[in-house]
């Protein structure tokens, strides 16, 4: 953390980071996280990432798995309205959510 005071949610929980905090995620659902910010102040952050793809995202507030196709930078063709996000999955069942469905509920 450069500045601010986000707030990380993991499945452990959730905690407040401050300047100089550094954390890990690893892959898969154990590696799970969601930064937030309630405080008035703008957060700054450095992100390293390896940005292997496909990459599979699980969102533990949610009932979905997100498959993400590529980097936001990359060249290929931007959906406005889904993103990067090539297909989402429901955990309960592993069906497929469909295309015009809301994928960030």
């Amino acid at each position: 953390m450069l500045a601010g005071r986000p707030t990380l949610h993991t499945l452990e929980g959730s905690r407040e980071l401050a300047p100089g905090d550094v954390v890990a995620f690893l892959r898969g659902r154990q590696g799970a996280h969601r930064l937030s910010n309630e405080a008035d102040e703008p957060a700054r952050f450095v992100l390293v990432s390896t940005m292997t793809m496909p990459e599979v995202v699980e969102y533990p507030e949610t009932d979905r798995v997100f498959v993400m196709s590529e980097p936001p930078w990359s060249e290929a063709p931007y959906d406005a309205a889904r993103g990067r996000v090539i297909r989402s999955f429901a955990k309960a069942d592993g069906k497929p959510v469909p295309p015009d469905t809301d994928v960030t509920a």
